[in-house]
C-alpha cells in the first residue's frame, strides 16, 4: 500500500495478440526479471491477492528496472436480471481485460438475488461475460461504475442447477 514490495505477486508477459503468456512469481524483494522476448512492446499483467490487476496492453520493453505500483481497485456490485426485474441466481461471471487475450478474471456466481459483489476491480473498463443456461451474455463495466446491471433478454425457459439442489428458472 505504501510502495513496499508485494512478495508472491504474479507477473505475466506476452506479445500482443498471444493467447499464452510467460511469467513467474516475484521474489520477497518484489523483483522479477524477464528474459529478452525479441519484442519492443509486450502485454503485461501483474496480479496479487487483495489488489486490482495491473494491466498494460502496450508496455514498452526497456530492459532496465521499472517499478510498478498496484492499487486496491474498486468494489463493484453486479446484478443479473431480466428486463422484467427477475433476478437470476447461479450466473457465472467472468471479466476480460482490454487488450489482453491470455488473461481473464473468474469473478464468481450470482446469489439468489442475482447479485455478485466484486472486490479489487481495476479502475479501467472491464468486458463482462455472464453465462446462464448455457448461453453467454456480454456487457461492459465502465471505468467509473461501482454498480452494474446485466439485463438478460427474453428467451425460452431453462433449468439452473446448483450442486445437489435443483430449481427452475426461466428466462422470461
Amino acid at each position: 500500500p505504501n510502495g513496499e514490495p508485494i512478495p508472491g505477486a504474479i507477473v505475466q508477459i506476452a506479445r500482443p495478440g498471444d493467447r499464452e503468456a510467460s511469467g513467474d512469481t516475484v521474489g520477497p524483494d518484489g523483483r522479477f526479471a524477464m528474459k529478452r522476448l525479441g519484442a519492443e512492446e509486450v502485454v503485461l499483467v501483474i496480479r496479487a491477492e487483495g489488489f486490482a490487476p495491473h494491466v498494460e496492453p502496450a508496455h514498452r520493453v526497456l530492459y532496465t528496472p521499472v517499478d510498478f505500483v498496484l492499487d486496491g481497485g474498486r468494489p463493484v456490485q453486479l446484478e443479473v436480471r431480466s428486463a422484467g426485474l427477475q433476478p437470476f441466481a447461479n450466473a457465472d461471471v467472468v471479466g476480460r481485460l482490454p487488450g489482453v487475450e491470455f488473461y481473464s478474471v473468474e469473478y464468481g456466481v450470482t446469489d439468489e438475488r442475482g447479485v455478485l459483489s466484486l472486490d479489487a476491480v481495476p479502475a479501467h473498463a472491464v468486458a463482462l461475460e455472464v453465462s446462464l443456461c448455457g448461453r453467454t451474455f456480454r456487457s461492459v463495466l465502465s471505468a467509473a461504475e461501482v454498480g452494474h446491471v446485466v439485463e438478460v433478454p427474453r428467451s425460452r425457459p431453462c433449468r439452473v442447477r446448483a450442486g445437489a439442489l435443483a430449481g427452475a428458472a426461466s428466462l422470461p
